[in-house]
């Protein structure tokens, strides 16, 4: 009985995995993603080491068994690519998101500069419409209702922040990561060079939601409120 009222049901939740080979990975288990209650967030901490995920219940961790490619064909092999992920929420007062993906690779791929192209790259964005808002923008238009964060491995020419608002979104969008309250780190052992071989890259995240995010910052925005049980809405990617 604990554990089902600290679940939350986030359909309208897309995580998108972007490897080097063209292809993307989302969830297509039929059921979404649930986020456990996280029991003292006081403990977390954003290094993407996950060494603080350990109270995280294994039977909800999203693995490739639940994944499928959203361009087409197949899943990989586990030795060319496998992913665990984690997704958790608080109630208010902190209400906050929290997200540790770990995924496995056989060859990174890092040769993109460009925020914007980062989905060449390996990659992993969050998609949330926590509003259930309008999903007919154009990829240049500011998002609003739906808001797409990218997540990107820094370093050699690329920014060092891993976070950023996009697709094509203005400078004014980013406030965000700007201000701290989108967090993010990723960790990639045993090297986080483009062509490294057999890595694994620890994604982890913390952040605010929004019904409605502005580019005028936090006071024009609507934040969401987080509740145990089904978010209903969908996601997409």
């Amino acid at each position: 009985m604990l554990k089902k009222l600290a679940l939350l049901s986030l359909f309208a939740v897309a995580l998108l995995l972007v490897p080097s080979t063209g292809d993307a990975y989302e969830n297509c288990n039929g059921v979404g993603y649930f986020a456990l209650q996280v029991p003292d967030p006081g403990a977390m901490t954003v290094d993407g080491k996950g060494g603080d995920w350990s109270w995280y219940d294994p039977d909800f961790v999203v693995g490739p068994d639940e994944m499928c490619n959203t361009l087409g064909g197949g899943m990989p092999p586990l030795d060319d690519f496998d992913i665990a992920i984690r997704l958790g929420w608080t109630p208010e007062p902190d209400n906050r998101f929290y997200a540790l993906i770990t995924v496995v690779d056989d060859s990174l791929n890092l040769d993109e500069t460009q925020v914007d192209n980062f989905w060449n790259d390996d990659d992993l964005e969050i998609i949330m419409d926590a509003n259930h808002g309008d999903w007919a923008e154009a990829n240049n238009s500011i998002r609003i209702d739906h808001q797409q964060f990218g997540f990107h491995i820094p370093g050699e020419g690329r920014p060092e922040a891993v976070a950023s608002v996009r697709f094509q979104q203005p400078p004014e969008m980013q406030w965000p990561i700007n201000e701290g309250v989108l967090e993010s780190a990723v960790a990639v052992s045993p090297s986080a060079t483009h062509g490294a071989t057999n890595t694994t890259s620890v994604y982890e995240v913390r952040m605010h939601a929004w019904d409605q995010l502005q580019p005028d910052g936090a006071s024009a925005s609507n934040r969401h409120v987080f509740e145990a049980g089904p978010g209903g809405g969908r996601g997409a990617s």
